[in-house]
């Protein structure tokens, strides 16, 4: 068996300096801090995982809780500490390699992918250029490690300096952080808080300064003697700050800070400790001097290398004494260290230019000496440092390091290793290309801005040809889409296309594409049929998979119009995407679109097998990103079908995989579809939570769509609330994004039916009718049943007369056709409700009765209580809404009885879920007591609805 440091670019490892340093018997004050703590470990130690991220400046004292939490936890389990290190902020998961290193991986019995994605993220492999692998891949192989590891004795991870950790490592913590449950695994973070590299959304602790009494306490047990006031100003000065408090009275640059008046506003403590220690610095011996740049420059290397570096520059490891008298740096069992990250600033700061630039090519040196893949990014970085001008042999070094990273999915890095690459580029068309391979890998790592940025300098430098152009039109498209500007990300990727169409189709395929995606964000419906008719146009004659695709999204298109035909559109594309047999594996997720347009048709059945074929895809490769679509596409599936329970914890799991994946879009998409859940289930504070979410988001970005639809559950919320004038407001609203938009498909993007339902209630009957005769329209071109069923159900209430039997005769049998228990019973209440206002109780009885049994087991309260009060008035006497075992169950318990009930294992269930084996197996413990079951084979049964009925 092997541990991650086993084979490290081929070579062992050196190992790092991850304990920290600081003494926590030395810990004064933070009480709070320390009891929060104390319940962390607690907390594992009995069975439970918990995250804590600590966060605060410079000299705060994250570094001494942290030595506190490791001297509490390590009785009591296994502590496994790393700091993150400038040194390292570059190389893609350098941090996590530290993480792994003492863990045996092999025991953990990884699924293929994600065995394959960590192991080329943690450079195991034997090629030089790894596989892709997904970077949440990583994460769910992290999970499995820590929580293998966990199963022996509970595991304390702490890391410290996240603000200076690789991103992609950062991100896999986060990911498995969020999905620790019962593991017995504890997580501490600690960071400064960085505007530039945003945190990860964790519990947070923040630390401030110390109170008074504190502060004076432990400038006491230091033995620092200042006068009266001074130390009343020190304390003012440094804010409590527990470095600062310590070093500043006896540095020059902190004395004459604290002789300065009282109004004088103290600058932040960080440059202040900064400058003083650079005063220190420059104290030293030109020996001493090289030898902390040495140290700052190679913080984790072996300490062979270092001296070895040193030597060459004529300097002794001897040189360390006089910085160690100057309380600069600090001997640890493992080495080395500066007293703070703070003085290795300094340092390299104070340093000449020319000695930074003659240190950096030594180290490069020493680096190629070295071998393996973590020595070749530290070496064409250090070349890079070191080099006047353009250099292209370093450029090629560092296009080397972009390829390895953005082959584990560490985009940051890669687009730092390009845009340096570029930078030092000899030719003008080298530039231009290491540009837009900048941009495209900092787009896909998330960073809009910085892709901007990019693309603005290759524009600039009018290098590419139009094959690079289109290219970078299609980037800026999709970043104008994700920025909130879709509207014109469709114009330049549409005008892009069309020039490239006579030269270029396949390149003019790939803008089309986008500009599809764009318009139909932005709700240009009409632009983007234009859009997908003329990619077909260019496929036509064609039965590759990638011309299906073009086919059925222009049905997609044609049927969100709300046009006919695109049900049999879809068919010929469906199959054309399955020519020769076998689709493409990169075609694969593109099956989530095709699914999309057979549910909003209605076709159940054929959208459920495409999104399963997906997840299966998505599970092999280990993709939690390519999980998004099947798990909240299914989840709308669900919602038509009546299955409440699964379809809120679907859509619950699909939003955390779509923000952790940081797919903004799917994010606000899955909240539309929350929103609709609790609007439906009456749920009035959960409702207007997502919805406040959802329109933010939607009004930010630009995405119409999204207004269109929450607007629709808004009306249909204040529509079962008995708020007419409120639900109208809503709902015309919809009907103008609606019209505005051209997305006038009546079942899916639902307003026509509730509003002429919400005009009827209030008696305008002819303003209903309006709306009866769209709907009949859109079903005498689709004939879809569930079309159909809406349309008759308006006319019945668009009607002041008496002879709405028929109407509503037409709509039931035409429900009876679909798939949609919630409309069939609103269905049965509005012909219930008219029925007894005309005196026919027994037949209202019997279509309230039915619409009553639906709500009541959907959990449609609201509509619930519609229906029991129109029954009461028939004379029927209610039971209780019957609950059924779902009820019982929460979201994530759900989630698991489902999975668990269709026959699959509990490692696939992990799987699909991105959880730990052992939360799964905790949450089955909690289903069989709930239900009070004995066995896996009775959930099916347990899971089932069954209504009661109404005592008459």
């Amino acid at each position: 068996m092997k541990c991650a440091t086993d084979m490290i670019g081929g070579s062992a490892m050196p190992q790092r300096s991850t304990a920290p340093s600081v003494p926590h018997g030395n810990l004064v004050g933070r009480a709070a801090e320390r009891e929060r703590i104390g319940q962390l470990v607690d907390t594992v130690v009995a069975g439970t995982s918990d995250v804590l991220l600590i966060t605060g400046e410079a000299g705060i004292g994250k570094t001494a809780l942290l030595a506190y939490a490791a001297a509490h936890a390590t009785p009591r389990g296994r502590v496994l500490p790393v700091s993150g290190t400038r040194d390292e902020a570059r190389i893609p998961f350098a941090g996590l390699s530290a993480v792994l290193g003492p863990l045996d991986l092999d025991r953990a019995h990884l699924s293929g992918m994600r065995r394959t994605a960590l192991q080329a993220a943690l450079a195991l492999t034997d090629t030089d250029t790894p596989a892709p692998a997904d970077d949440l891949a990583v994460g769910a192989a992290l999970l499995d490690v820590l929580t293998t590891a966990a199963e022996d004795d509970p595991v304390f991870l702490i890391l410290d300096d996240v603000h200076l950790m690789d991103a992609p490592s950062v991100k896999a913590v986060a990911f498995a952080a969020r999905r620790l449950e019962r593991d017995r695994v504890g997580l501490l973070l600690a960071s400064r808080e960085d505007p530039n590299k945003p945190l990860p959304d964790l519990p947070r602790m923040p630390l401030t300064g110390l109170d008074d009494v504190s502060a004076r306490e432990l400038m006491a047990s230091r033995e620092i003697s200042l006068r009266g006031a001074e130390t009343d100003r020190v304390i003012r000065l440094t804010g409590g700050n527990p470095l600062a408090l310590i070093d500043m009275p006896g540095l020059l640059a902190a004395r004459a800070q604290v002789d300065s008046g009282p109004g004088v506003e103290p600058p932040p403590i960080g440059s202040v400790l900064e400058n003083a220690y650079g005063e220190r610095v420059d104290r030293l011996s030109q020996a001493s001097q090289w030898a902390l740049l040495m140290l700052a420059l190679l913080p984790d290397a072996d300490a062979t290398v270092r001296y070895d570096v040193l030597r060459a520059v004529g300097v002794t490891p001897d040189a360390f004494g006089t910085a160690e008298d100057a309380r600069l740096v600090v001997l640890t069992p493992v080495g080395i260290s500066f007293r703070h990250p703070l003085v290795g600033s300094a340092v390299v700061q104070r340093a000449p230019a020319s000695h930074r630039r003659r240190a950096h090519r030594l180290i490069a040196e020493a680096a190629a000496e070295t071998g393996g893949a973590t020595a070749d990014e530290r070496r064409a970085w250090h070349l890079a440092a070191a080099v006047y001008g353009p250099d292209e042999s370093v450029a090629e070094a560092l296009e080397g390091c972009a390829v390895r990273a953005a082959g584990v999915s560490g985009y940051g890095s890669a687009a730092a290793a390009y845009e340096r690459s570029a930078q030092l580029s000899v030719s003008a068309r080298n530039r231009g290309r290491r540009l837009l391979a900048a941009a495209n890998t900092a787009f896909a790592g998330g960073q809009t801005d910085r892709a901007r940025r990019l693309l603005d300098l290759l524009a600039a430098t009018g290098t590419t040809d139009d094959v690079a152009s289109g290219e970078a039109v299609s980037l800026v498209g999709r970043i104008d889409t994700r920025g909130g500007q879709p509207r014109l990300a469709y114009e330049r990727t549409s005008a892009e296309a069309h020039r490239l169409l006579p030269t270029h189709p396949e390149q003019a395929l790939r803008l089309l594409a986008s500009a599809f995606a764009a318009a139909v964000f932005a709700g240009l419906g009409e632009e983007a049929l234009k859009v997908t008719h003329t990619a077909v146009a260019l496929v036509s004659g064609s039965h590759e998979p990638m011309a299906g695709y073009c086919r059925c999204a222009a049905a997609i298109v044609e049927t969100m119009l709300g046009r006919g035909g695109g049900e049999q559109k879809l068919d010929e594309g469906f199959a054309d995407l399955w020519a020769g047999g076998a689709m493409p594996p990169a075609m694969r997720p593109l099956l989530s679109d095709v699914a999309y347009g057979f549910t909003i048709m209605d076709r159940f059945e054929e959208a459920a097998r495409l999104h399963q074929a997906v997840a299966e895809f998505a599970a092999e490769q280990g993709s939690a990103a390519l999980m998004v679509w099947p798990v909240g596409e299914q989840a709308l599936i669900d919602f038509r079908t009546g299955e409440w329970d699964k379809a809120y914890a679907g859509a619950l799991q699909a939003e955390q995989l779509a923000t952790d994946a940081g797919l903004l879009t799917e994010v606000a998409n899955n909240r539309q579809l929350l929103t609709a859940i609790c609007a439906s289930r009456g749920q009035v504070a959960e409702c207007h939570r997502y919805a406040d979410l959802t329109l933010g988001q939607a009004k930010s970005a630009g995405a119409a769509v999204m207004e269109l639809l929450v607007h629709g559950s808004l009306g249909l919320l204040r529509l079962s609330l008995g708020q007419m004038n409120q639900a109208i407001d809503s709902l015309e609203r919809a009907e103008a994004l609606a019209v505005a938009t051209g997305f006038r498909e009546a079942a899916h993007f639902a307003w026509a039916a509730e509003l002429a339902e919400a005009y009827a209630r209030q008696g305008r009957y002819d303003d209903a009718g309006r709306l009866a005769g769209i709907l009949q329209d859109q079903a005498d071109e689709t004939r879809r049943p569930i079309t159909v069923a809406l349309a008759a159900r308006a006319r019945g209430l668009a009607t002041s007369a008496d002879n709405f039997d028929l109407c509503f005769e037409q709509a039931l049998a035409a429900h009876a056709d679909s798939c949609r228990p919630f409309e069939a019973a609103r269905t049965q209440l509005c012909f219930g409700q008219r029925l007894r206002r005309r005196k026919n109780r027994a037949l209202a009885r019997r279509h309230l009765t039915a619409s009553w049994q639906t709500f009541s087991a959907l959990g449609a309260e609201a509509w619930t209580r519609i229906a029991h009060a129109e029954l009461a008035a028939t004379g029927a006497r209610l039971p209780q809404r019957p609950r059924t075992q779902a009820d019982l169950l929460t979201p994530q318990e759900l989630q698991v009885a489902v999975l668990a009930a269709s026959g699959v294992g509990n490692r696939e269930v992990a799987a699909r879920l991105f959880i730990s084996r052992k939360t799964v197996e905790y949450h089955l413990g909690h289903v069989y007591q709930k239900l009070g079951l004995t066995s896996r084979t009775e959930l099916p049964a347990a899971l089932a609805t069954s209504p009661q009925r109404p005592v008459v």
